[in-house]
């Protein structure tokens, strides 16, 4: 199994302003993305997995409609580059990324799946107060029915934050790391 991994890489063309570090290269990454993925092409992977942050989506404009409708337009490039990848996909949203958005763009990715023998589950958990990130409702119940599950292939969990090791100061692990460590 070889499966091609990106991650955080923070996109923005159209949606306003850039990230809050200069670190985050979020203005380029609409040239660096389809180099990226003709590289990942050239490798022939069985997969592609993207975890989160697809998007630099600003905060200040998380509610704001002309901003969500930009998101969506940087979520529909994104995903026509993504899907050039010559292999299936499996993503999930981070916390820069707008969870409507990522729902009506990304939506119709599998959730859960079989590739090459073994089982994909993607797991769209969200940050709660204090920027904590949370695996509640439906995705605990998947992630529990997932691990009792006695089918035999071996299961890829694709998410966004850290069950493992804590990483001390901004809150990257879920608030339900050590139960989720089982």
């Amino acid at each position: 199994m070889r499966i091609a991994h990106i991650t955080d890489f923070h996109w923005r063309r159209q949606l306003p302003g850039t990230g809050y570090s200069t670190a985050i290269l979020s203005r380029h990454m609409p040239s660096i993305l389809p180099r990226i993925i003709a590289r990942i092409r050239v490798q022939k992977p069985d997969a592609l997995v993207v975890s989160g942050d697809i998007l630099d989506v600003p905060p200040e404009g998380l509610h704001k409609p002309a901003v969500r409708a930009t998101a969506r337009q940087d979520a529909q490039a994104v995903l026509n580059i993504l899907e050039g990848a010559g292999c299936p996909l499996w993503l999930v949203p981070g916390n820069h990324d707008h969870m409507a958005v990522c729902r009506a763009v990304f939506g119709g990715l599998p959730r859960d799946g079989v590739c090459r023998g073994h089982r994909f589950l993607t797991f769209w958990d969200q940050e709660t107060d204090f920027h904590v990130p949370r695996r509640l409702l439906n995705e605990r119940e998947r992630y529990l029915a997932a691990l009792n599950d006695t089918g035999g292939l071996p299961q890829i969990h694709v998410q966004h934050f850290l069950i493992r090791p804590y990483v001390p100061g901004y809150p990257h692990n879920y608030a339900e790391a050590d139960s989720l460590a089982t």
